[in-house]
């Protein structure tokens, strides 16, 4: 059983920062009104600069949070410590951080992960069936694109 201080150490050591690939902190202690059920984080490319993405979900609402990556380690264990029970981090390892009533901390499943290649860009492009600005006969035919390969917009 660890504190607080030693849990962050042993996953700073154990864990690289800059190749978590995700996280989920979950099973709320309390599951009351206006509280997150469960906390989701991804990497994200913002501005040409690495963050993570904090992902609350409170009843039908997501709220996102970007923190930077010297944070992540501390800000994961504060969220669980609040609130929750368990906290699965996947990065250069795969493992659990698990909390009990009096609020030390255990790590499970200690196993080396590969990390597989992940797009963190913030504004994704669309997977469109056609590519935009590309001539399709047929639907030039039934009058839905022109020439040029531009969509007609309903009117």
């Amino acid at each position: 059983m660890l504190n607080t201080k030693e849990v962050i150490n042993e996953l700073k050591n154990k864990i690289n920062i800059y190749e978590v690939s995700s996280a989920v902190i979950s099973d709320p202690v309390k599951k009351t009104e206006g509280t997150a059920s469960k906390v989701k984080v991804k990497p994200v490319m913002v501005k040409g600069e690495l963050m993570y993405q904090l992902s609350s979900f409170v009843g039908d609402k997501v709220y996102h949070k970007n923190i930077k990556p010297d944070e992540i380690i501390e800000r994961l264990i504060a969220i669980e410590e609040n609130n929750f029970k368990q906290c699965e981090i996947k990065a250069n390892i795969r493992c659990t951080v698990l909390r009990n009533k009096k609020k030390l901390f255990t790590i499970t499943g200690v196993k080396e992960n590969e990390i597989p290649q992940m797009t963190v860009q913030h504004n994704n492009t669309k997977n469109y069936i056609f590519a935009e600005g590309r001539y399709v006969d047929w639907m030039f035919r039934l009058g839905l694109m022109d020439k040029e390969g531009h969509i007609h917009s309903n009117k």
